[in-house]
């Protein structure tokens, strides 16, 4: 990049499918990642080739990139399958593939299409990064349990790479990439996009046989770090990501919009130094609050470099901000009648949706109707709610806010055009810029007719300054030539206009990136002589990890056997950390039927889950 060019920071945004994908664009994205029509983690979450040309040509409009996940490991009979794929996505206009599994670096990958390390890759440390650095990695997802200052360290240790960091959506408590349990539970891998969530269930700590806690004790809040995003900025990231594949178009397009503004905030604040990676116009017909869609509390203690306050024990599910208190509770009839005192601010409204706590336990209910009584608000529910005065109700259903952010043009995104018309004798030529400089171009004979009627030229002006569609604006139109002789019908100028607009959308179509990834002569040492066994599902895998030097040795006992690492800590949570001079054997954790010994690096800060050995085998 030039001296003194702005740095493009990328928001990065959730698709689970094509219309998921074109509303988080117009909501402000500068980038979507999806999947696929295989092997994209996420089972669930699939796509035809034919979507991701489609959102591949919306999103290239506007500069905006297309980031597909193929981040499962792979057996060698999938390799072949896998290798079509990559051809097929290349064709498709796709600009980024994140991978994990190092296997399919033994296949061809089309020109233009970078090639991304997956958080799957578990790069905790730098040394990791400048491995996947020097493989030909152009950015690298990191762990969601890096700290900002870590993120800056592995910044100044390896510049050259761009680094992505997850700033809002779910959290796994389990360091991606390593987490077994859920392959040991249910056989279904988190490797190869099946994880059961595990962690989401409730379960049980004992020390010495005596429970001392129990609940969703591995249920992570989710993360929110719009407060964090200039110093992560600072720090060296330059791709914002919003996790979320499995996510509604209301929701990625209320999170993307939030998160577009607070970003722009530090865009605008950088004196120049950082600027928006897409362009095009945006508004937005309802106000972001990420406290109203789906989420489960928010933290963003791990980029702090703390591991307090993570976990939600209560429940996995959205609870909802508070947003009333009940003052009495009626019962006729089968039906409930809620009388409650709303905050300040706060309209309720019919079919929203409510939770509060009872004994430990969410409970939840949505309101038929709701009236005006007085100062108070009056929910009417078929059925018997057992909630009572003076509890507190949260609203994780927002009936009018849904329908704000479902309405046509809740969001919507326009990229401005410049055009100029060369009146020449004989011959039209009309040509159409983008706010990117990309150029349409098309023209035309006609015949001058010396009886006929010259169109004006605030009428010439009027026909090419229509819109081509919904997200294509003319600025302005210079006319160049004689107007007096262009004695044409009015559909004659639109039509150019029509040829010229769709010659410059087939040309952003086809537009691709320069360079093609090429696997260097000599493979990259593996700064550990090991890797975990359980990662490798191919002999193409295996091959590559034993010329990177990782399998010279076993990897020691703790990592071979933990089914689970953590940041957050059990034992700090409910009990006291080593460091603070506490006593850390004797945990076991509780969950699925099965029992795991808690065991603690102190040293790193983590907590390793590793499952008991039955008596006799």
């Amino acid at each position: 990049m030039p001296l003194n060019e702005p740095l493009p920071l990328e928001l990065l945004a959730p698709a689970r499918d094509l219309k998921t994908g074109i509303r988080a664009i117009e909501a402000g994205a500068d980038a979507v990642f999806i999947g696929g029509p295989a092997f994209g983690a996420r089972h669930s979450a699939g796509n035809s080739l034919e979507d991701l040309k489609t959102l591949c040509a919306f999103a290239h409009r506007f500069g905006a990139r297309v980031h597909v996940t193929l981040n499962t490991l792979l057996k060698d009979e999938e390799l072949p399958e896998a290798q079509k794929l990559i051809s097929a996505y290349g064709e498709c206009g796709a600009d980024a593939l994140i991978i994990q599994d190092p296997a399919l670096l033994s296949l061809n990958f089309p020109e233009g299409l970078e090639l991304h390390a997956s958080t799957q890759c578990d790069i905790a440390t730098p040394e990791r990064l400048r491995f996947w650095k020097d493989l030909g990695m152009a950015q690298a997802v990191l762990p969601r349990e890096l700290s900002i200052e870590e993120i800056l360290a592995f910044h100044k240790a390896v510049p050259g790479i761009r680094l992505e960091a997850f700033i809002a959506g779910a959290l796994c408590c389990g360091e991606s990439g390593i987490c077994y349990i859920s392959e040991q539970l249910t056989a279904r891998s988190a490797n190869r996009g099946e994880c059961a969530q595990i962690c989401r269930l409730p379960m049980e700590l004992r020390r010495g046989g005596e429970a001392i806690a129990s609940g969703c004790l591995l249920s992570m809040k989710d993360n929110w770090a719009g407060s964090d995003l200039k110093a992560l900025a600072e720090a060296g990231v330059t791709c914002f990501k919003i996790e979320g594949r499995l996510k509604d178009a209301s929701y990625v397009a209320n999170v993307t919009a939030r998160m577009r503004t607070l970003l722009d905030e530090v865009i605008a604040a950088s004196g120049g130094r950082f600027c928006a990676l897409a362009k095009g116009t945006l508004s937005c017909g309802f106000t972001p609050d990420e406290r109203r869609t789906f989420n489960r509390g928010f933290t963003d203690a791990m980029l702090h470099g703390d591991n307090r306050d993570l976990i939600n024990p209560i429940t996995p599910k959205f609870e909802g901000p508070e947003t009333c208190k009940v003052i009495s509770v009626r019962q006729s009839r089968g039906l409930t009648e809620i009388a409650c005192r709303a905050l300040k601010g706060v309209t309720l409204a019919n079919g929203d949706g409510f939770t509060f706590v009872k004994g430990g336990e969410l409970q939840g209910f949505r309101a038929n109707s709701v009236r005006a009584e007085g100062a108070a608000q009056v929910l009417s529910v078929r059925g018997r709610i057992a909630a009572a005065p003076g509890t507190v109700l949260r609203r994780n259903y927002d009936a009018a806010f849904e329908r704000d952010l479902s309405a046509p043009g809740a969001v919507s995104r326009v990229m401005e055009h410049e055009g100029e018309l060369e009146i020449k004798e004989g011959t039209l030529c009309y040509t159409v810029r983008d706010g990117l400089g990309r150029e349409g171009r098309a023209s035309c004979a006609y015949v001058f007719d010396p009886e006929g009627r010259a169109l004006a030229p605030e009428k010439i002006r009027a026909i090419l300054m229509k819109h081509f569609d919904a997200h294509f604006a003319m600025k302005n139109v210079r006319i160049t030539g004689d107007e007096a002789r262009l004695t044409v019908p009015a559909s004659f100028l639109n039509n150019l206009r029509k040829s010229t607009c769709g010659d410059l959308l087939d040309k952003v179509q086809a537009c691709r990136a320069t360079g093609r990834w090429q696997r260097p002569e000599a493979l990259p040492q593996y700064p550990e002589p090991y890797t975990d066994p359980r990662l490798i599902k191919s002999a193409q895998c295996r091959r590559f990890w034993e010329e990177a030097g990782a399998l010279k040795t076993e990897p020691p006992a703790l990592i071979a056997r933990s089914a689970m690492t953590c940041r957050h800590c059990l034992i700090k949570a409910y009990g006291q950390c080593k460091k603070d001079g506490g006593q850390v054997s004797g945990y076991e954790l509780f969950l699925g039927g099965k029992s795991f010994r808690v065991i603690c690096d102190s040293a790193r800060c983590r907590m390793h889950l590793v499952p008991e050995i039955p008596h006799g085998r």
